[in-house]
């Protein structure tokens, strides 16, 4: 068996355990897709990425190009389960991959069971160094969600998975010990975790297929949505070009905020507890059309703040309901998603209905309307 398969330069990698004895001579590199053992492990995360990515921005991740070894080539090596100090042996194969990692610096390392968790800990350095039995399915699961909380796309990070203890006979067990929850799907939840990890760092990740012109997804064609007809209340069809929406969506990521970092900005902000948690709820409004995903409400956030940096003094209550009272009346599309928050916005700040009648700092309401432009293509055509 060889001792690795992929590209290390993709910024994925997978680490497993160490060979498996009985076909260390007939497979031909760790993880081999002709054994079970990666359809138990891997295969169903793998998927539900794969459809969590294209359903949200029609985007596939390129698994030709991903890194899989083992931490050990020979079962032998590996330490007992309350081992702390490691043979030399096994301490080279530490170092060596400690030295992989420097000189590739992956994204992303899913390491596959407790043992080659602590391997890949102790190649970064991580302390305390533990015994592998330490390493519970439950505290799997919480490290695991501690490192997707924490998630650095400039910096290697470690994310622990299940191995052989989601195949076998406590593998309901498995699954709520890792998730935290009864009845709870450990394929699932992972899948759910890492995929908007990599949408929200899509531009910083070179992890994507690459469509042909052909294949690419602006053809030119049209989608048509239901709106509101904000002066009649009644049903329309709007029908807006593909080109603009992608165009649209390409605009915003180019100077996209990290989530992480915007959920630190709500935290800095002087305003209530409620307040603060409205604001966050936005980031998670999206508005789907046709295959676009859109997410309206994180975009309308960073264009809040964007506001409020460049004028102090400007309440952000007052900066939040002009961009979404803008957007709301004269693009119809938007009034079923966001009609509801302009009454939220008048509840959380204490605004009274009739705020813009009295918005009276035309700088800023020509910052907030240049802002806001792109959103223009959502108007189509009736």
């Amino acid at each position: 068996m060889e001792r690795e398969f992929g590209s290390k330069n993709f910024p994925i990698w997978l680490v497993g355990d160490s060979n498996p004895e009985s076909w260390a001579n007939v497979l031909n590199y760790p993880l081999d897709p002709r054994h079970p053992a990666r359809h138990n492990i891997w295969t169903p995360i793998l998927d539900g990425i794969q459809e969590q990515v294209f359903l949200a921005d029609g985007r596939r991740v390129a698994t030709d190009q991903l890194y899989a070894r083992n931490a050990v080539q020979d079962k032998g090596e590996k330490p007992s389960d309350t081992e702390i100090a490691w043979q030399p042996g096994l301490l080279k194969e530490v170092r060596d991959f400690a030295r992989l990692l420097t000189l590739y610096t992956p994204k992303l390392v899913f390491t596959f069971g407790a043992f080659a968790f602590e391997f890949a800990r102790r190649s970064l350095k991580e302390n305390p160094e533990g015994k592998t039995n330490g390493w519970t399915t439950k505290r799997l699961g919480q490290e695991f969600q501690q490192r997707v909380e924490h998630f650095d796309p400039e910096e290697i990070n470690i994310f622990p998975l299940l191995h052989v203890s989601i195949a076998r006979g406590r593998f309901l067990q498995s699954h709520n010990y890792f998730t935290g929850r009864e009845g709870g799907n450990y394929f699932d939840y992972v899948a759910k975790e890492i995929a908007p990890l990599l949408l929200e760092h899509q531009l910083s990740l070179p992890i994507w297929v690459q469509q042909t012109k052909a294949a690419g997804p602006r053809t030119g064609k049209t989608t048509t949505t239901k709106a509101v007809d904000p002066k009649t209340g009644k049903t329309m069809i709007v029908e807006i070009e593909n080109d603009k929406l992608a165009q649209l969506n390409d605009e915003f990521r180019a100077k996209e905020i990290p989530k992480r970092k915007l959920n630190r900005m709500i935290d800095n902000l002087a305003l209530s507890a409620d307040a603060k948690a409205f604001i966050a709820s936005l980031l998670d409004k999206t508005l789907r059309v046709g295959r676009f995903v859109l997410k309206i409400g994180k975009w309308i956030v960073e264009i809040m703040f964007d506001i409020k940096n460049q004028y102090p003094k400007t309440t952000v209550g007052l900066v939040l309901g002009a961009i979404v009272s803008y957007l709301v009346s004269p693009i119809p599309i938007l009034g079923w998603s966001l009609g509801p928050v302009v009454a939220s916005i008048l509840v959380f700040f204490g605004l009274k209905d009739d705020f813009m009648d009295r918005w009276r700092n035309q700088a800023i309401d020509r910052k907030i309307r240049e802002a806001i432009r792109p959103f223009d293509v959502l108007k189509g055509t009736a």
